[in-house]
């Protein structure tokens, strides 16, 4: 029945993406449930991303460079559809997953159908797991009711959040009443960018500092708490980063 039918509205931020983002476009028109729209927001692109969005039947919209969680609202406050679906550019969406993911949004309290591709984070979405880690993952997995982001006011877009603003939100989601759905199977593919990442660690521990230091403020937790968060969030670039070097080290040495 038509009214049971919700629409979906795609939502791509990209910037400078002329080598990737055709991709991302072509896996949301091939969805199986088919989109409402699909909305392409250009961050301030200074390569030709304009030209090759232009040869798909997408919506776009063009912003000075104010960073990804400002190109998802921007993209979000044109949108009509009942659901958000977030693809970033150079990710890539396999079919089903909107239909099935779409599946799990029959009940109405549902405000955010997600993916998590490790299975350290297929585990029962609660206040404590969400906290220790990023369980719901990159937004290209998820399914954003349209009613819940507005209600919690959308991605952060402070600068200082870059990398970082999707574990707020989600964060911010749990503090309400919506809740979480988990669709099972990879849904999408998704590419990390390990550009400059070792330069990136410092960036990175202060972004989700500011991140846990205001969820937790939100949350009324225990000053103790956060600041073991914080020690946690260190300690957890430090391995990272001993354990690039390490793998690096055995690389150049063969």
């Amino acid at each position: 029945m038509e009214s049971q039918y919700q629409r979906v509205t795609g939502i791509i931020p990209v910037y400078n993406g002329r080598d990737k983002v055709a991709r991302a476009i072509e896996s949301a028109l091939a969805q199986t449930y088919r989109l409402h729209e699909i909305i392409v927001v250009d961050d301030g692109s200074t390569d030709d991303t304009a030209e090759i969005v232009a040869k798909f039947p997408v919506k776009y919209v063009c912003q000075n460079n104010a960073g990804p969680a400002a190109a998802r609202n921007n993209g979000a406050s044109v949108a009509t559809g009942d659901w958000f679906a977030f693809l970033d550019h150079d990710d890539v969406w396999r079919p089903e997953k909107t239909e099935r993911q779409l599946r799990l949004g029959v009940d109405p309290h549902v405000g955010v159908i997600y993916c998590a591709l490790k299975k350290i984070d297929q585990v029962p979405i609660n206040w404590d797991n969400l906290w220790a880690r990023n369980i719901v993952g990159t937004p290209s997995g998820t399914l954003v009711r349209r009613e819940c982001f507005l209600e919690v006011g959308g991605f952060d877009p402070r600068r200082e959040l870059i990398g970082t603003e999707d574990h707020h939100l989600w964060m911010r989601v749990a503090l309400t009443k919506w809740q979480f759905a988990r669709s099972r199977g990879a849904l999408f593919d998704y590419v990390p960018t390990n550009q400059g990442l070792s330069s990136q660690y410092q960036r990175m521990v202060k972004a989700e500092w500011i991140s846990c230091e205001d969820i937790g403020k939100r949350a009324s937790l225990d000053n103790q708490i956060i600041q073991e968060k914080k020690v946690a969030i260190a300690n957890h670039y430090i391995q990272e980063r001993s354990e690039e070097r390490r793998v690096g080290k055995e690389c150049r040495s063969r």
